[in-house]
């Protein structure tokens, strides 16, 4: 069985008949992120209200079983969605489902909802344009 790293803490397993099985760590994903960010354990406790032993446990795979209320908040706390903690997508903004959003996605849309309808259209014309 042949095993290849697609990114930090996931893996996908290919058996003789050719199928593929994932495999994923949230231990690794979580500090590849957190590095990512240039985030240190002790940042990232602070933002979710939990201790620096707890983080060092995530990061090692001490703890294994996260509830989904943590995974949120880690989530929020590393800039990416719950999907992308759990290896459903590679993408740190994407998720399954489309109307899920990051905190960056959310913060966006409440900033553009303070805008006027003539910075509305300039920050939408600026966008269009770098996306091209």
């Amino acid at each position: 069985m042949e095993l290849h790293e697609i990114r930090p803490g996931v893996y996908v397993h290919t058996t003789e008949n050719g199928i593929e099985y994932k495999e994923w760590y949230i231990s690794e994903i979580v500090k590849a992120r957190r590095h990512d960010l240039k985030m240190t354990q002790q940042q990232l406790a602070d933002l979710i209200g939990v201790n620096i032993g707890t983080i060092s446990r995530y990061e090692s795979g001490k703890i294994e079983k996260v509830s989904l209320e943590r995974l949120q908040q880690l989530a929020d706390a590393l800039d990416c969605t719950v999907d992308y903690l759990e290896a459903k997508v590679n993408d740190p903004y994407e998720s399954v489902d489309k109307m899920e959003r990051s905190k960056q996605e959310t913060d966006l849309i409440d900033l553009f909802r303070d805008l006027t309808p003539d910075q509305r259209a300039a920050i939408l014309t600026m966008m269009k344009g770098m996306v091209k």
